[in-house]
């Protein structure tokens, strides 16, 4: 499936982009072939683009993606060896933009707690703002909060519960891409949703990820 290139922000070289697949919402990711074509400007055409992404030259949260179309969004690290680059997609106010990563922050991967259910053998399972999944015996972690994962093991490196005074990015909206500290949070009630202030904006509380306790746990320009 494709959407039209000029409707997509690429420009108007060519009038057909790859509509991507993804566990992230259509409108916030972008597929791959996109992003080797146009963003990292590692190929010069979708020919060379799909021809890297199939050999296996590039890993999305420490996987080896080997579908053109397969979509990248918010707090995703993309990991290139032959370039040796490493990127983490950030929201900006003009969509989704690529942060170089330093060696040490490319296995950090935050993600947002969005569901939480009890399975029928007693577990936990979170589902997360990327689509990923896990079950736990612990119940610790809440919606809304940010949890930490070391995308080489798999395993959780730390916890950021959502309150007063954490670091947050705001992923959607007129705001998006601003980051701050949470000044206050205003409960939903039964004709709003809740509202979260940073600084000296507001903005919807679903509209934001937390990044961090005191200062992000990774870099943001």
């Amino acid at each position: 499936m494709h959407s039209k290139r000029i409707a997509t922000g690429y420009g108007k070289a060519s009038k057909w982009v790859t509509t991507p697949r993804s566990p992230h919402a259509k409108a916030d990711s972008v597929p791959l072939l996109s992003l080797v074509r146009d963003y990292i400007c590692y190929a010069d055409n979708a020919r060379e683009a799909r021809k890297i992404i199939v050999d296996g030259s590039i890993t999305v949260d420490g996987v080896v993606r080997r579908d053109p179309s397969f979509g990248v969004g918010a707090l995703d690290i993309l990991l290139i060896p032959a370039l040796q680059a490493a990127y983490r997609i950030v929201p900006g106010q003009k969509g989704l933009r690529l942060q170089p990563v330093d060696k040490a922050e490319t296995h950090l991967k935050p993600r947002k707690v969005t569901g939480k259910r009890v399975t029928p053998g007693g577990k936990i399972q979170y589902s997360f703002h990327d689509g990923y999944v896990i079950a736990s015996t612990k119940g610790e972690y809440k919606v809304k909060d940010t949890v930490v994962f070391d995308v080489s093991t798999g395993h959780i490196k730390h916890h950021i519960p959502f309150a007063e005074g954490k670091i947050a990015l705001v992923t959607h909206g007129r705001h998006k891409g601003q980051v701050g500290a949470i000044t206050s949070i205003i409960p939903s009630t039964v004709t709003r949703k809740s509202l979260t202030s940073i600084g000296s904006i507001q903005t919807l509380t679903d509209y934001i990820i937390l990044v961090g306790d005191d200062k992000t746990t990774f870099k943001l320009n």
